[in-house]
């Protein structure tokens, strides 16, 4: 079963995903207890957009071994890909896909990079609250991180719908001073602009929400 587990994944790593299927499926014969087996083939079901195959797949995982933390990754990622192509199901799922990487963490990650993904997983699930916890917390133990500015970025957001408008600004302008322009995003315009519009800077404000404008026409509004 372990040679099957292992030629899934060298073509899994190939994007070969029916080669990769039929040796892991070949491995679940022999020893139907392969969490990870189980775990790939939700993960390819997902890269295909069969929603709710992975996710069939991936509850099954996390039925046969709860603690496995790898499947949690997993259906948090297929569960925010959902929320993100299905709008008529973006708050239930965006919530699941945020529950799901916490829980991912806890068992498993506790890296900066995981908790960088849960933190952009907070965003999209629009929780702001928390996610002004774990940016404050990423931002204070790994200030130095190349990805910081992502860090960054998200305080400046996180603070600005939380209606902490001078903070908020403090943030964008520190982003916008430590970012080279390739990397300046049109919400990153959109955020500046609304933080130096609540703080009394319509002049600068109309500039930089003109600029999030032409980046992105549906910052129109």
């Amino acid at each position: 079963s372990e040679t099957f587990l292992a030629l899934g994944d060298y073509y899994a790593l190939q994007k070969k995903n029916s080669e990769a299927l039929q040796n892991y499926m070949r491995a679940l014969n022999i020893n139907e207890t392969l969490v990870r087996a189980t775990v790939q083939i939700g993960r390819m079901y997902k890269e295909s957009r069969a929603f709710t195959e992975s996710e069939e797949q991936l509850k099954e995982a996390i039925t046969k071994d709860p603690n496995y933390g790898p499947a949690y990754r997993e259906i948090a990622e297929l569960y925010m890909q959902w929320a993100l192509q299905m709008a008529s199901e973006f708050d239930a799922r965006s919530a699941q896909a945020t529950q799901n990487y916490k829980k991912y963490i806890d068992l498993t990650d506790n890296s900066f990079e995981s908790k960088l993904r849960y933190a952009q997983f907070l965003f999209y699930a629009k929780d702001y609250k928390t996610l002004q916890e774990v940016t404050s917390s990423l931002a204070a133990s790994n200030p130095n991180d190349p990805k910081a500015l992502v860090v960054s970025r998200l305080r400046g957001y996180s603070a600005f719908e939380n209606k902490n408008y001078p903070q908020a600004l403090e943030y964008m302008n520190d982003f916008f001073a430590k970012t080279g322009k390739d990397r300046i995003l049109a919400s990153d315009y959109l955020y500046l602009g609304k933080a130096q519009s609540q703080n009394k800077q319509d002049s600068l404000a109309v500039i930089n929400l003109t600029k999030a404008v032409e980046m992105d026409s549906t910052n129109a509004e």
